[in-house]
């Protein structure tokens, strides 16, 4: 079967008015590169700049998909790494779509050294298991990648809102960090390296909290792990253990630290 291969933007593939459902479209953005194809019998799926591109509407709406396995990218939902740029919402919609797809497990990677937050990254409350699999993970793995703030924010948050949400995010999925320099501006008071709660088996592995007012906030942890972790000229505290009764106004939970 030979299989034709074109070289697009994604300007050029929305605009395209007569796709071949047989060929595959390599993307040339930078930061977005990789193949993609026309996916004819699809005229329902919502445009979400990564993994999707849409064009058009109704019967006539052309739907484009990326061809990939685990590893994903925060550049492919807009995130620039120009240490200037607030990347938090690009991660935010990167997480918020992996809540909304059943594709299991995930590897977070990084194209740039450097990303700059004024607002909270938000970790996906649940991932949904692809069927008779293994639990889900979320791995972020950016060994020397730095997320950097000058604002008074926790800069990676995970914490339920409701009582509801308490048993739902509850070892829904293992969380494994690795390599990553969470940089805090060494003055502004109520910057958190993170903010995270309702995790069974977490590792950290080779982490930096640097210059933050306080490191590391965890709610509802179970045999999770902090290994080769480095803390740096921080304000206050390194790690601080809290209930959830203070976040979500419920009674302390079996097992809260």
């Amino acid at each position: 079967i030979n299989t034709r291969i074109m070289i697009v933007t994604m300007a050029q593939l929305r605009a395209m008015s007569n796709p071949d459902d047989t060929a595959i479209y390599y993307m040339r953005d930078r930061g977005k590169e990789g193949m993609w194809y026309w996916d004819a019998a699809d005229i329902t799926s919502v445009d979400d700049t990564g993994t999707i591109n849409t064009q058009g509407s109704g019967g006539t709406k052309r739907v484009y998909k990326r061809i990939f396995q685990r590893i994903i990218y925060p550049e492919w939902w807009g995130a620039t790494g120009d240490n200037a740029t607030n990347d938090a919402p690009f991660f935010n919609q990167m997480f918020a779509w992996m809540e909304r797809v059943t594709r299991g497990s995930y590897e977070v990677q990084f194209l740039h050294n450097t990303y700059y937050i004024a607002t909270r990254i938000e970790l996906p409350r649940t991932l949904v298991s692809l069927p008779n699999a293994s639990s889900p993970y979320l791995r972020i793995h950016g060994p020397g990648v730095a997320i950097r703030t000058d604002q008074a924010i926790d800069m990676i948050w995970r914490v339920p809102l409701t009582d509801g949400q308490v048993s739902l995010m509850n070892n829904n999925y293992k969380l494994l960090m690795d390599g990553i320099y969470l940089y805090g501006d060494r003055s502004t008071v109520g910057q958190t390296a993170m903010r995270i709660s309702c995790f069974y088996g977490a590792e950290f592995e080779n982490m930096h909290y640097l210059g933050v007012d306080t490191g590391v906030i965890i709610y509802f942890f179970t045999m999770s792990t902090f290994r080769s972790s480095f803390f740096t000229v921080n304000g206050s505290v390194d790690i601080k253990m809290q209930s959830l009764a203070g976040i979500v106004g419920t009674q302390e939970q079996p097992g809260s630290a």
